[in-house]
């Protein structure tokens, strides 16, 4: 999965993307957002190559189609609005969950040492997604997670 060089203003070229410096997960960088649902962000050392994606309370039926054009950018085989039973099927059984949002699950995959995903399940359905493909960063959040 690569998401290096996937740009929010080139996927949305008719809505506006706001861009702007940002901290994601302790890390300084620049991040392009759409609202504050969907965020793409890339590391200050680094900014030619995005290196984590955020989706968040993607619920309603114009987020959720827009988002899904997005995700067919990504080689990722699941969509907003996927059940949990779908992503099991694909991704096997999460490294982790938590509940640090109310009403949502969140279950942590590291699917490889540069790729981690996270889908956040509510009443059954996909709302969240998170994918961070920087080794370093990775490591942090997924060792803090453990710890939920």
């Amino acid at each position: 999965m690569n998401i290096g060089e996937l740009r929010l203003k080139d996927i949305l070229t008719d809505y506006k993307i706001e861009e702007r410096e940002f901290e994601y997960a302790d890390v300084k960088g620049v991040a392009e957002f759409f609202g504050w649902q969907i965020i793409f962000f890339r590391k200050q050392a680094d900014l030619l190559n995005t290196i984590a994606l955020s989706f968040s309370e993607i619920e309603d039926e114009n987020l959720i189609s827009l988002a899904n054009s997005i995700l067919e950018h990504i080689d990722i085989d699941v969509m907003f609005g996927d059940n949990l039973s779908k992503i099991i099927k694909i991704y096997g059984e999460a490294n982790s969950f938590d509940h640090i949002y109310e009403n949502m699950t969140r279950y942590n995959y590291l699917i490889e040492p540069s790729l981690f995903i996270v889908f956040g399940i509510k009443e059954d359905k996909m709302v969240y997604l998170e994918i961070i493909t920087d080794k370093a960063m990775i490591d942090d959040v997924f060792n803090l997670r453990e710890m939920l």
